[in-house]
């Protein structure tokens, strides 16, 4: 399916940006990776943040020097630069979702909604934050989950709906405070 080629062009990107240098690109890339650190070393954040960017990367470096055999420090970079190379990108399939949803209202096809996910992550902005703002990237992915799960509800509120939009909310805000 198209989505899923644009997705993986995305990642391609973002991957080659990060693991094209033995080092985090940009001014704030290392805080990722002392943060993984720290939950690793002592099971908790170095510095007071919102965690799940730093637990899902440090999730992933115990993965890959446990079950990879990696040294630790390796495996850090490794996990931080996969996050970054990967999640982001998830961005699209919400777009993908609601801009769809428009479309079949108005009898058109899939090109706009597959332009509106290409956009949502290939963008220049998209790349120019790689290693840097990882915690704002996944954020939107969140914020594209919580429009696209807000607008399944208005058109049809139900309990389930509901539920999916409070687990968003959730996610959100144990991402990034401000998207809230």
């Amino acid at each position: 399916p198209p989505l899923f080629w644009i997705m993986l062009f995305a990642v391609a990107g973002r991957a080659w940006l990060l693991f094209g240098t033995p080092y985090m690109p940009g001014v704030n890339g290392a805080y990722y990776l002392i943060q993984a650190r720290a939950i690793l070393e002592r099971g908790a954040l170095g510095i007071p943040d919102l965690p799940l960017t730093f637990y899902l990367q440090a999730g992933l470096s115990w993965l890959l020097a446990r079950a990879g055999g990696m040294e630790m420090t390796d495996a850090i970079m490794v996990a931080a630069k996969t996050c970054d190379a990967v999640l982001p990108v998830f961005v699209a399939w919400p777009v993908f979702v609601l801009v769809r949803r428009w479309a079949i209202a108005r009898g058109q096809c899939d090109a706009v909604p597959l332009a509106a996910a290409a956009l949502a992550c290939l963008s220049m902005p998209w790349f120019m934050v790689v290693g840097e703002l990882q915690k704002n990237s996944l954020a939107m992915v969140w914020f594209a989950l919580l429009v696209t799960n807000l607008h399944g509800w208005l058109l049809q509120p139900t309990l389930q709906r509901g539920l999916a939009l409070l687990a968003v909310l959730l996610l959100l805000g144990l991402t990034h405070i401000g998207m809230l």
